[in-house]
């Protein structure tokens, strides 16, 4: 019973590490997003635009390459860190939650001979973080589609605007 209780402080320890090394990796990156975004409003307006600010895209003239406007960057910025966060929900849930937090409850369930916490904590979780790797590279080519049609669209209409 004592070798029990250790093993579930071990875990609680390693579990508490992991989530106070995830917010501050969290809290890392949102500086620096804010970093980011407070430097490039100063270069904003500390430089004279030749583009008015009511023009949506821009046509990069020596490879005619489409590029977004920063509207659409920051969208599409958005939508990939919603994408990102809910795949490390899940992430948790099946590496912690599944893995040690309900490994027990799970237990009594039985998947191919095994016990279901003993089998997703070896080989279940592996197969779902593979699975969230093509899940994020399906969304992300979705997303990618998606804002490329707006970029194209936008870039037609200012086409047309100039003529």
């Amino acid at each position: 019973l004592d070798s029990i209780s250790n093993i579930s402080r071990n875990s609680l320890e390693t579990l508490n590490t992991t989530l106070k090394l995830t917010i501050y990796t969290v809290w890392r990156l949102s500086d620096t997003i804010l970093a980011q975004k407070n430097e490039s409003k100063n270069k904003e307006n500390s430089s004279d635009r030749i583009l008015s600010s009511t023009q949506e895209s821009r046509t990069d003239k020596n490879n005619k390459r489409q590029t977004m406007s920063d509207n659409n960057a920051q969208s599409y910025w958005k939508s990939n860190i919603k994408l990102v966060i809910k795949l490390m929900c899940v992430w948790f849930f099946i590496s912690f939650g599944c893995g040690i937090l309900f490994v027990d409850a799970l237990d009594t369930i039985r998947f191919g001979g095994f016990k279901l916490g003993f089998w997703i904590a070896q080989q279940g979780a592996i197969l779902v973080f593979v699975a969230l790797i093509y899940i994020y590279i399906y969304y992300m080519d979705k997303l990618d589609d998606r804002y490329k049609k707006d970029s194209l669209e936008l870039s037609d209409e200012a086409a047309e605007e100039a003529n």
